[in-house]
């Protein structure tokens, strides 16, 4: 007969560890998810207006995404835990001249949802970092922000 031995306060403990790890990794993995779908829709909602960005000022009315998309679970005073950049508003997708380094929507901490500088941006809202969408689609995880290699104005 084989009896069960009681787990040590250190297994335990590896567990929780690893338990909480996995979550963490599962809520980034969701924001990452949310952020491709709601750049993909206002990429649809610039080829349906002559290549051109939403205005900030009505993003979320005229880029109709399912409400909990707009949610991160990680976000813990915000309703809608994504910022749209908004120095993009308005602006033809062909003026984006580096598309794959110029932020469309990140993890945000602002209350109007929009981000006009790097201080909007939850820079440590998932694992020490935030997720975010670039103009190209891509989406990723980043540490840290360097504004040599992030950009949110069209230059």
């Amino acid at each position: 007969q084989h009896h069960a031995t009681p787990l040590t306060p250190e297994a335990r403990q590896q567990i929780q560890r690893a338990f909480t790890n996995l979550t963490t990794k599962a809520r980034e993995a969701q924001c990452q998810a949310n952020l491709r779908q709601i750049a993909s829709a206002c990429l649809m909602y610039a080829q349906a207006h002559r290549e051109t960005l939403p205005i900030a000022d009505t993003i979320w009315k005229d880029v109709r995404v399912p409400l909990p998309l707009l949610f991160c679970k990680e976000a813990k005073t915000l309703p809608n835990g994504y910022g749209y950049n908004a120095l993009l508003s308005g602006k033809m997708l062909q003026d984006i001249k580096d598309p794959s380094h110029t932020l469309l929507f990140a993890d945000c901490k602002s209350a109007d949802h929009l981000i006009h500088s790097f201080d909007d941006i939850d820079q440590h809202r998932h694992a020490n970092g935030f997720v975010a969408v670039f103009c190209d689609g891509h989406v990723e995880h980043i540490g840290t922000i360097d504004p040599a290699q992030l950009m949110l104005e069209v230059k």
